[in-house]
């Protein structure tokens, strides 16, 4: 499963990339870099939260009662915790940009709101998709994530076309979102 997600993604955000040198230039595709890494910072918090203590708690859960009070005390817990600190990151932005980059990197602060809605609605169905893992949902899984990846990379051709580099992070937000829907739905009897 993770083997999927890496080469798969690993192609799907190249080719990305390459659309957005090709069709905006490569000065936003290093802008589109520089988002991508800040999100990856604070997006290792919540991966380390379900990673060690979620994680296990799912794989040992025995029943849809178990798992139902997994998720909801991460939704109660980790998600609102999640949903202010990315409001903080939002209000700061600029500062964090200039303490982490020059000058020439202020136009990522325009990126900051979608890529911070598209994080909150990944982090918001990440506990989902780790019960793939948890249940060995392998081919379930497979699927999911070769669906989200056609999703992103329509979607981002798309958007650029119309918001430019900001179609980009819009389109990861829109991903995000179909995802959580779609993986909400396959595990309803464990959410509801």
């Amino acid at each position: 499963m993770t083997l999927v997600s890496s080469v798969l993604g690993s192609i799907v955000f190249l080719a990305i990339r390459n659309s957005v040198i090709k069709e905006i230039g490569i000065k936003e595709a290093g802008f589109l870099e520089t988002i991508t890494r800040i999100s990856s910072y604070y997006m290792m918090f919540a991966s380390t939260i379900l990673t060690v203590y979620y994680l296990p708690k799912l794989a040992v859960a025995k029943d849809n009662f178990e798992t139902k009070n997994t998720f909801w005390s991460y939704y109660k817990n980790i998600l609102p915790l999640f949903i202010i600190g990315l409001t903080g990151i939002y209000f700061l932005r600029f500062f964090i940009v200039q303490l982490l980059f020059t000058k020439e990197f202020m136009p990522v602060t325009d990126l900051f709101f979608w890529q911070l809605v598209g994080d909150v609605l990944k982090v918001a169905f990440l506990i989902l998709g780790f019960q793939f893992f948890a249940k060995k949902l392998t081919f379930a899984f497979i699927v999911f994530e070769i669906t989200s990846l056609v999703v992103l990379y329509l979607s981002s051709i798309y958007l650029i076309q119309f918001f430019g580099i900001q179609g980009i992070v819009m389109a990861q937000a829109f991903d995000n979102l179909i995802y959580l829907l779609i993986v909400g739905f396959f595990f309803r009897k464990s959410l509801f």
